[in-house]
C-alpha cells in the first residue's frame, strides 16, 4: 500500500467492522462541541419538563409513580449524524430511559461513561423507564461525534468465505470482509433471493419461478460424500449408473419458468471426482446457454455470459446467465462430460463430479452463496454510507481514491462519491453499464463535467484517484498509475463537500463491488504522487 495513504483524511480499508459501523483507519474519533446547554440544569430554559420532573440544585429530579413523562430538549440534533452522550446518574428507584437515536433505548441507573448514537430525531429525551422512578440526571453533555467511518446497513444475513478460505455466515447488520482469492475485500452486493429450494440437495426441490422435482438420467446421487467449501462433510456426488451404456449423465430440471426480459443466473458448486468437466445447460429457452467448465484446469468454454470462480480445496463456482423473452418453460441440465465438448459418455461406474450449493437467480451475475431448505431466501442489498464531515473533505482541492473490481456481468449503473449530500457539488467515480466504462465527474452548482474512460478489465481490481483544484482549475483523472484524463474546473464552483459516499452522492447508484481501499485526501496530490498512488 502506497505510504501516500498516511496522509489521507479517510482511510478504509477492510481491517475493523462492528455491528452496524464500517470502521475508517483515520481519522480517530473526535468530539465537537457541546450541543446541550444548562447541561448542569442550572436553568431550565432550554428544557420541556413534564409533571414529575423538576429542575433544583443544578440537576434534573425525577419522583414519579405516575405515566410516560419525559425531560426533553428540541432542536439540537441533526437527524442521521453521530453524537456522544454523557451524563451523571443516580437512579435509587426504577429507571431512566435515553431515546434520541435509532431505537437505542439504553437504559441506565447511574453514572454512564459515554454512549455513541446516531440522531433519529432532533429532541434529546429522557423518559421514566418503569413506575416507579425516583433520581437525577446531571452534567447531560450532547457532542457530534467526528470520524471517518461508514454507517452499515443490511437487514438480512449474508455469507463470506472467511481467512481459513471456508464459506461461513455474518450476521445481519454486520459488513462483509470477504477473502476469496486470499486477501480482505469489503463485499457490497446487491438484494436478491436463491430461487432453488434446495441449494444442497439435488433430489428435490425447483428452480427459478418454478419446475419440476430434479431427476436424473444415467446417474446415481449421494449425499454426504465429501468436504463442501464450508468445511461441512454434505457434498454430493453425481456419478454415471454403471449400465455399461454410452451416453448422458446429468440431473434434469424440466419444466423450468423464466421470468420474460430478466437475467437468470444458474449458478453451482463443483468439483472434479472420477470426471473433470461439467456442462451447465439452460435449454430449449429462445436464447439458451450451455458452458462447459474443466475442473480440473480451471477453464470454461462454450456461452460468453457464464463466470467460473476458484473457491480452493479443487471447487470452482460454476455459473451461466441467459435472458429469454418467448420461450419461457424448458430445462436446465447439470451434465457430466468427459471432455469440454462431448455429453455422451460411458457410463462405467467411474464418472463422478462432487456438487453443492445450487443457486438460481434474477441477477446478471452470480453473487454470493445464499443457503435454503425449502423455499425461497432473499439476501438484503449492503449499504454503506454517511462517511466524513467538513473538517475531512476539502471542498477547494483534494482527491478521492479507490481500489476497486466490480462483478463480472453486472450491468448497473453504479457510482462513490464525496459530495454536499445531493447531486449539487460532487466528485464521483460513476461505473457505467457499458463494459468495463468508468466515469471520472466534477459537478459544482449547475455546471457538470465528466471523463468517461474504458479499462482494461474493471472486474479485477482497478486503482483509481481524481486529484481537483479550484485554485489551479484543473481535476485530473488517473488510472493504474496513468493519467488517462483532465478537466478544465473555470467556471465550476464547488462548495458544501461533507460526505463520503457509495453512491453518487445523492443517493441512488449505490456501489456494487469489491473494496480494498478508499480514500480522502484534503489536498491535491502532486503528478508523481498520483502516480505513485495509483500505481
Amino acid at each position: 500500500m502506497s505510504n501516500l495513504l498516511s496522509k489521507a483524511s479517510i482511510l478504509l480499508t477492510p481491517t475493523a467492522t462492528s455491528d452496524g459501523t464500517l470502521h475508517s483507519v483515520k481519522p480517530v474519533q473526535t468530539f465537537g462541541s457541546e450541543l446541550v446547554t444548562n447541561g448542569d440544569f442550572a436553568t431550565d430554559s432550554n428544557w420541556s419538563v413534564n409533571a414529575g420532573w423538576s429542575i433544583s440544585d443544578g440537576k434534573a429530579n425525577i419522583d414519579t409513580d405516575n405515566g410516560t413523562l419525559n425531560l426533553t430538549q428540541s432542536g439540537v440534533l441533526v437527524v442521521g449524524k453521530k453524537y456522544k452522550l454523557s451524563l451523571i446518574a443516580n437512579v435509587t428507584v426504577g429507571s431512566i430511559k435515553f431515546e434520541s437515536g435509532e431505537g437505542d433505548n439504553l437504559v441506565f441507573t447511574s453514572n454512564i461513561d459515554s454512549h455513541i448514537f446516531t440522531a433519529d430525531s432532533t429532541q434529546v429525551i429522557f423518559r421514566r423507564q418503569v413506575v416507579p422512578t425516583r433520581g437525577y440526571i446531571d452534567n447531560v453533555s450532547v457532542v457530534e461525534v467526528t470520524d471517518g467511518d461508514f454507517d452499515f446497513t443490511r437487514a438480512t444475513a449474508a455469507t463470506i468465505v472467511n481467512s481459513s478460505g471456508l464459506i461461513e455466515s455474518v450476521a445481519s447488520g454486520l459488513p462483509r470482509i470477504d477473502f476469496l482469492g486470499g486477501t480482505g475485500q469489503i463485499l457490497l452486493e446487491p438484494a436478491t433471493i436463491n430461487k432453488a429450494t434446495y441449494s444442497n440437495d439435488f433430489s428435490q426441490g425447483d428452480i427459478f419461478q418454478g419446475s419440476s422435482n430434479p431427476s436424473l438420467t444415467g446417474a446415481v446421487l449421494s449425499a454426504n460424500q465429501g468436504t463442501a467449501p464450508d468445511g461441512t462433510n454434505t457434498a454430493q456426488k453425481l456419478i454415471d449408473n454403471n449400465d455399461g451404456s454410452s451416453g448422458s449423465v446429468s440431473i434434469n430440471f424440466f419444466s423450468t419458468n423464466l421470468l420474460s426480459s430478466t437475467d437468470s443466473t444458474l449458478s453451482v458448486f463443483a468439483k472434479k471426482d472420477g470426471a473433470n468437466v461439467l456442462r451447465i445447460n439452460m435449454t430449449g429457452f429462445d436464447n439458451g446457454r450451455a458452458t462447459f467448465f474443466d475442473l480440473a484446469n480451471g477453464t470454461k468454454s462454450g456461452a460468453i455470459q457464464s463466470s467460473m470462480e476458484d473457491y480452493g480445496n479443487g471447487w470452482f463456482k460454476c455459473s451461466v446467465t441467459m435472458n429469454t423473452t418467448t420461450d419461457l418453460v424448458s430445462a436446465c441440465l447439470f451434465n457430466i462430460c468427459s471432455d469440454s465438448s462431448q455429453t455422451s459418455i460411458p457410463r462405467n461406474g467411474t464418472q463422478s463430479i462432487l456438487l453443492w450449493g445450487m443457486q438460481s437467480e434474477e441477477q446478471s451475475f452470480p453473487t454470493s452463496y445464499i443457503p435454503t431448505s425449502g423455499g425461497f431466501v432473499s439476501r438484503n442489498k449492503d449499504e454503506a454510507n454517511n462517511s466524513g464531515d467538513s473538517s475531512l473533505i476539502n471542498s477547494t482541492e483534494g482527491v478521492l481514491y479507490a481500489e476497486v473490481a466490480r462483478f463480472n456481468g453486472d450491468t448497473s449503473f453504479t457510482a462513490m462519491s464525496i459530495s454536499d449530500g445531493s447531486l449539487t457539488d460532487v466528485i464521483a467515480f460513476k461505473f457505467r453499464n457499458l463494459a468495463n466504462q468508468v466515469v471520472a465527474r466534477v459537478s459544482g452548482s449547475s455546471t457538470i463535467k465528466d471523463i468517461t474512460v474504458t479499462t482494461s478489465d474493471i472486474t479485477q481490481f482497478t486503482k483509481l484517484a481524481i486529484s481537483y483544484s479550484t485554485t489551479n482549475d484543473i481535476s485530473k483523472f488517473y488510472i493504474n498509475g496513468v493519467e488517462v484524463g483532465t478537466i478544465s474546473l473555470s467556471g465550476v464552483t464547488i462548495s458544501g463537500l461533507t460526505t463520503l459516499q457509495f453512491n453518487r452522492g445523492g443517493g441512488g447508484e449505490e456501489f456494487q463491488g469489491k473494496v480494498k481501499c478508499v480514500a480522502v485526501f484534503k489536498e491535491a496530490l502532486t503528478d508523481a504522487q498520483l502516480i505513485s498512488l495509483t500505481s
